[in-house]
């Protein structure tokens, strides 16, 4: 007996099992309409071929990350120098410049020392993630007593009472 909902022309179509899931389906199908798999073999996504090929990228892909993350933040082969510059209030910047062959940091003070011993320094100052032949200005302030650097003779310099140092902080 025919069925008004099928055309004539379906109704004589031999089925078959799909190899995958087992399920009946029609002998001429592409893919299985229960289990999705390509049932032909030259479909580009067929089956268990596609999966390890799947597999093995996202696998790769994975390892590749990791690697690149080791080699952002692990600082290997990282080389980050500071050049600090500060006038006579304590105000100024420094420059730290990346020159080995991977990203780094770097946390620098800065230290002025006087004619009498006396210490100011700055409060630490880091530099953030450079890249290799990259370089990152910060700017730094160093508190220190409205005498600490003053100059006693006419025509010296700040530079004659002062000596301002950098010194890589933990």
């Amino acid at each position: 007996m025919n069925d008004p909902d099928i055309p004539e022309s379906q109704d004589n179509r031999s089925t078959k099992a799909c190899p995958f899931c087992g399920e009946t389906i029609l002998s001429v199908a592409v893919k299985c309409k229960h289990c999705g798999e390509f049932l032909k073999e030259d479909a580009v996504l067929s089956g268990p071929s596609f999966r390890a090929k799947l597999k093995w990228i996202l696998s790769s892909l994975f390892i590749l990350v990791i690697i690149i993350c080791i080699y952002v933040f692990s600082g290997i082969g990282a080389y980050v120098d500071a050049q600090c510059q500060v006038n006579g209030f304590g105000i100024g910047s420094c420059e730290f410049v990346n020159y080995g062959w991977s990203p780094g940091s770097m946390c620098s003070k800065v230290v002025i020392n006087n004619k009498r011993n006396e210490v100011a320094s700055s409060n630490k100052i880091c530099s953030g993630l450079v890249w290799p032949g990259g370089s990152s200005t910060r700017s730094v302030g160093v508190e220190m007593p409205r005498e600490h650097c003053r100059t006693d003779n006419i025509g010296e310099r700040w530079s004659d009472v002062c000596v301002m140092g950098v010194i890589e902080a933990e």
